[in-house]
């Protein structure tokens, strides 16, 4: 049984027809808040560019959520073993709406053209949207420049900074669950799973290709977006995927 903030600020959307509504947004390095990217030569990324000192852009919150309703939340070296696995509802701590809520994560993907051609197991996600009985007040604050993780049976959670990913040690370790060693976790169980050696010596993005239809989902549920004018996905640089272990 749910409990249903009365603080909350649900109910119809006002100005449904706004030419913002359901546009792709970016967050950038070192900024606050977010913008659409709307031209394609804006969306791509490079390395070149990074190392020159272009500030880093990543889509929204709200947009990566849109995509793990449509792609799941796996990722694409795990559709290698499972089909995709989906929220069944997700909690609000503050400023809840559910019509805002429900468009931003699965109804802008709602889409004929998109539903139709997924590849089996894939579909557009519907998870129960739900506030907290008492939320807590809004902070103003920057947002920490510490990420925790743990995995249940940890005796303390893993603790990297924000700014480069690596561990809060004297050393500068890599994270746990940094690319390079997911990409390791990730041949060891396959090899153990599968009893095969395919992926050796393949670099983390072709193994990541090689989940076609994963790869397929991503494509179209990008293209959509684009399709219909609402903005272009923002490309990570190509080379950071370009490593064996």
């Amino acid at each position: 049984k749910a409990v249903v903030s009365t603080q909350s600020t649900g109910g119809d959307d006002t100005h449904p027809n706004r030419i913002n509504r359901g546009v792709l947004r970016t967050k950038i390095e070192s900024g606050e808040g977010t913008i659409p990217i709307l031209n394609a030569s804006e969306s791509l990324l490079t390395w070149d560019g990074v190392l020159a000192g272009q500030r880093l852009r990543t889509m929204s919150c709200s947009d990566k959520l849109c995509r793990t309703n449509v792609l799941g939340i796996q990722g694409s070296l795990l559709s290698h073993f499972m089909s995709p696995v989906y929220y069944s509802s997700i909690v609000v701590g503050r400023l809840f709406s559910e019509s805002h809520l429900s468009r931003a994560i699965y109804k802008r993907a709602q889409v004929p053209e998109l539903q139709s051609q997924l590849p089996p197991g894939y579909r557009v996600n519907v998870p129960i949207l739900l506030p907290v009985s008492k939320p807590e007040p809004r902070s103003v604050n920057k947002a920490s420049g510490f990420c925790f993780n743990w995995t249940y049976g940890d005796v303390h959670p893993e603790v990297t900074k924000t700014v480069n990913g690596k561990i809060d040690d004297n050393n500068a370790s890599p994270s746990r669950i940094c690319k390079n060693s997911i990409f390791k976790l990730f041949l060891a169980q396959y090899k153990k799973i599968k009893q095969s050696s395919e992926f050796d010596g393949k670099m983390y993005s072709e193994v990541k290709y090689a989940a076609v239809d994963y790869t397929k989902a991503k494509e179209l549920f990008i293209k959509q977006f684009r399709d219909r004018k609402l903005g272009c996905w923002v490309q990570k640089p190509v080379e950071q995927n370009m490593f064996c272990v």
